[in-house]
């Protein structure tokens, strides 16, 4: 078993292939052993060709997902300074928590990392010490201008 893979069981169930013949009657340590070195010469072959099949289907359903839900799919790209509602994650999770408030803010984006992530804050300027993900932000539509406090403008 040393390429994770069985010698005698289907190695495609799409196709019915095995990567060697199958024995028809009980095997010796050698000739399991033989069957494994056949195994091992196909594997590398086989595992090239799955490999490249799977690439171009997980390509084809991406492509296809982000086609059938454009309309729901958004990228905000906040600046810093922007205001943004966050999501309460806590409301997702617990049945109790259906009172609670859907969303956290209005808040302020300081600055947005490397791996996609907000590092927010209130508007009274105290920074929020966890990043917050960029799934659960939304802009936030004021009715009228708000003020920010000098710390946050600097």
């Amino acid at each position: 078993m040393v390429t994770g893979a069985h010698p005698i069981i289907l190695s495609d169930l799409v196709e019915a292939t095995w990567l060697v013949e199958r024995p028809e009657d009980p095997l010796t340590t050698e000739e399991l052993i033989g069957y494994h070195a056949q195994a091992l010469a196909k594997h590398y072959q086989h595992v090239e060709e799955m490999r490249e099949h799977v690439g171009k289907d997980k390509l084809q359903w991406a492509l296809k997902f982000a086609e059938e839900h454009k309309h729901s799919i958004k990228d905000y790209n906040f600046k810093p300074l922007d205001f943004i509602l966050v999501k309460n994650m806590i409301t997702e999770s617990s049945f109790s928590a259906k009172m609670l408030p859907q969303f956290h803010g209005p808040m302020v984006v300081i600055a947005k990392t490397k791996g996609g992530n907000y590092i927010v804050a209130e508007l009274d300027g105290s920074v929020w010490q966890a990043r917050v993900a960029a799934f659960r932000v939304v802009p936030y539509k004021a009715h009228k201008k708000l003020k920010l406090s000098e710390s946050l403008e600097q």
